[in-house]
């Protein structure tokens, strides 16, 4: 059973992304995705709700790991924020 809150969670394995020069902490997962057909990265950032509603709107910019993503869609769930990136 999973016994952590989220927020310790993200405190083990949360990486910094820099959004138009605030860092951002939380999870980075560019998985594989197919839709009608058509296979290809679907990258989203996790990250606590909170911090993403302080610092985050649809069509930031987000830079993690080199490279730069636009900010999608900020998907809120009452507890953490999945947002959804677009590489730039």
């Amino acid at each position: 059973m999973f016994r952590e809150t989220p927020f310790e969670f993200l405190a083990d394995f949360a990486e910094a992304a820099d959004v138009e020069g605030n860092e951002l902490r939380g999870i980075f997962d560019a998985r594989f995705a197919t839709a009608f057909d058509i296979a290809g990265t679907g990258p989203v950032f996790l990250c606590s709700q909170q911090d993403a509603e302080a610092i985050l709107t649809s069509g930031m910019t987000l830079r993690i790991r080199g490279k730069e993503y636009g900010v999608a869609s900020v998907e809120p769930d009452g507890v953490m924020a999945t947002i959804r990136l677009q590489e730039v």
